[in-house]
């Protein structure tokens, strides 16, 4: 019962009467308190004086000060109820306008996207029915290994690279048309549901990825779900990936510098070899992440986590880890500065810096109990 009491009080309290008289009290209370003194300090001069009406002795015959003011007590006390509550009700008139608004514009974007998504649904459906469009990036995505071969066998077997390449410009397309309505899509619940679509034609991972090697730069992809896609290869410069689930995505030699990762969820991310400079890792949750080779030169850290993440040859020059979390010592974390690189401008993650004979079995070591 008393919850209950204290609840209303509460919504009492900050109901906006309440709110209002606050605010006129915070504004106009000093005001007040000198007219109600100025009016109490006038009180017996008002007695002093036949023609004021206060004193009782009113014969009737003519009207005093007094008999005025009885008369327009009613219509100012109307006035005022009337005028507070014709502008109670544009208070409201406006809100429920404001609302109508932002429902309109939601509805108006959702349908927008709609017709985006549906718009692009087609076009890759001819791509792939018509377009070959499979087919076209299983040589794509051989093509660079085939080529390296060639290149050290000193042979130049096949067509030339140009040729080869207006072979497949279906490829291009397909990709560049699911970049550019990644990039227009805001909601992502939308995007989600065309990496869905992705998936669900086989474009997603494996040999047929259509986003690897893919130019991103700058795309805004926050709160989306691209957990296991096959993004390696690809240019993620400055991209805004904050809260994005990245599980057991493949992002292999994707750079991703100065990109914004703050909360992204990696666990198992396969980040080997890619280029992580000054990106921006604050609380990211990287368990088991894979960062073999990575750059992460410059990069924040700070409050990560990064239990038995392999760090084998990774760069940590002027890295920040100040506050990570890295779980226990085992083979894969940089025990010593022979696995991974450091200098004096990594800040460990007691807030100290990086020196010769660094410690690191007191943040990696589980503590013993006392």
């Amino acid at each position: 019962m008393m919850t209950r009491i204290r609840e209303w009080i509460q919504r009492g309290w900050a109901s906006k009467w309440v709110v209002a008289g606050r605010d006129y009290l915070r504004r106009y209370g000093v005001i007040t308190a000198l007219a109600i003194a100025l009016i109490y300090s006038i009180g017996p001069w008002r007695y002093s004086h036949d023609w004021t009406g206060f004193r009782g002795d009113n014969d009737g015959a003519t009207k005093k000060l007094w008999d005025w003011l009885d008369l327009l007590v009613v219509p100012i006390v109307l006035a005022v109820g009337a005028y507070l509550f014709n502008r109670r009700a544009a208070i409201r008139d406006k809100e429920r306008e404001e609302a109508a608004k932002e429902r309109e514009k939601a509805w108006e974007e959702a349908t927008r996207y709609e017709e985006i998504l549906q718009e692009y649904l087609d076009d890759m459906s001819q791509l792939l029915m018509k377009e070959g469009l499979k087919a076209a990036l299983k040589k794509r995505n051989k093509k660079p290994k085939q080529e390296d071969e060639t290149k050290a066998d000193g042979e130049s077997e096949g067509k030339p690279e140009t040729e080869a390449d207006e072979e497949l410009p279906v490829v291009d397309i397909a990709r560049a048309r699911t970049v550019n309505t990644l990039r227009r899509l805001k909601d992502p619940q939308r995007r989600r549901e065309l990496l869905d679509f992705l998936q669900d034609a086989g474009l997603y991972n494996g040999e047929t990825a259509l986003l690897r090697n893919a130019k991103m730069d700058g795309i805004n992809l926050d709160e989306t779900n691209l957990e296991g896609i096959d993004l390696g290869g690809a240019s993620l410069i400055e991209a805004h990936l904050v809260g994005a689930v990245l599980a057991e995505t493949v992002l292999v030699e994707t750079v991703l510098a100065r990109s914004h990762l703050a909360g992204a969820y990696m666990w198992k991310a396969n980040l080997i070899g890619a280029s992580l400079v000054r990106a921006n890792l604050t609380g990211a949750f990287l368990w088991e992440a894979n960062l073999r080779g990575a750059s992460l030169t410059g990069a924040n850290l700070t409050a990560a986590f990064l239990a038995e993440a392999d760090l084998k040859g990774a760069n940590l020059i002027g890295a920040n880890l100040t506050g990570a979390d890295v779980g226990e010592a085992d083979q894969m974390w940089p025990v010593n500065p022979e696995i991974a690189e450091f200098d004096e401008t990594t800040h460990l993650p007691d807030g100290t810096k990086w020196h010769e004979g660094v410690d690191w079995t007191q943040w990696t070591e589980p503590k013993k109990a006392e």
